[in-house]
């Protein structure tokens, strides 16, 4: 889980920054933070099966927008998953 910062940004001390390489495909969702698990299983069992997109080695990204509300789990969020260009 990470949260989108400047290069600039100061970060507390056991933060790293990271700018993990892409491409990513990414599946944005408006659901509840209920549904990740669910969200993260279609992608995995339905999307990434498609010829299209080839999953490749690499870290999963969760992504939560400004308009998603961390005490509600309402405002949805993304799953990027990174792929082969």
């Amino acid at each position: 889980m990470g949260q989108e910062v400047t290069g600039q940004a100061e970060l507390p001390i056991s933060f790293t920054q990271v700018a993990p390489p892409g491409p990513y495909a990414r599946f944005a969702t408006m659901g509840h933070s209920s549904t990740m698990s669910a969200d993260r299983g279609e992608v995995c069992n339905d999307w990434l099966c498609r010829p299209a997109l080839h999953p490749r080695k690499g870290p999963a990204v969760e992504y939560y927008p400004p308009s998603f509300n961390g005490m509600t789990g309402n405002g949805g969020f993304e799953v990027w998953v990174p792929i082969e260009g």
